[in-house]
């Protein structure tokens, strides 16, 4: 018995177990898109930022040259047509996020340039108006997805909080869809 006590105080021991329970956290996790494991290192997240940012300039310079056909004027415009949606991961199951789902995920707020406002876990149904770009990119989008949307400056994204961001300067959301439930009693209208 005290071979046993000494052996558990050995520090190389301990050391061990603590990387065997390391170990063993790892691999119940990997397949979990929450994980630790499986997040977007920062430096992803900035290449993607940039690659965004070259796009929207793609798009901004091809309507300033006027190589869009505007001539058909009575049609409204739709108001999400200066955003760009990039898939960063495809989603892992066949349950896709419809109108009136709720929904549980993840979002970031940030900066072009990778500076976090906020990061936030939470539940929404699909259509409530909790925030009208974070709901249009929601719909279609798989558990396990992560989209980003870059906004532009001056946006009116429906949630005053971050619209005040959005007057200075062009801003990205990342949004990783955790967890659909499928709604019936909601009727709430999407675009």
């Amino acid at each position: 018995m005290e071979f046993l006590n000494n052996f558990f105080k050995s520090g190389f021991v301990r050391i061990v177990i603590f990387i065997l329970f390391l170990f063993m956290v790892y691999e119940q996790s990997k397949d979990d898109p929450r994980s630790f494991s499986n997040t977007l290192k920062n430096q992803d997240i900035k290449k993607n930022i940039a690659n965004l940012k070259n796009n929207f300039e793609v798009i901004k310079k091809v309507k300033e040259e006027g190589l869009v056909d505007d001539q058909n004027e009575s049609v409204p415009q739709d108001e999400f047509a200066d955003l760009s949606f990039k898939v960063v991961r495809q989603g892992l199951m066949d349950n896709p996020a419809q109108c009136n789902d709720e929904v549980n995920i993840e979002y970031i707020f940030m900066s072009e340039s990778g500076n976090i406002v906020n990061k936030s876990i939470i539940k929404i149904i699909v259509g409530e108006n909790f925030n009208k770009i974070v709901e249009k990119t929601l719909i279609g989008m798989a558990p396990g997805e992560i989209r980003q949307v870059l906004i532009p400056k001056n946006f009116k994204t429906g949630d005053v909080k971050y619209d005040n961001y959005i007057q200075t300067r062009n801003m990205v959301y990342q949004i990783m869809l955790i967890q659909v439930n499928k709604s019936i009693a909601n009727n709430y209208m999407c675009n």
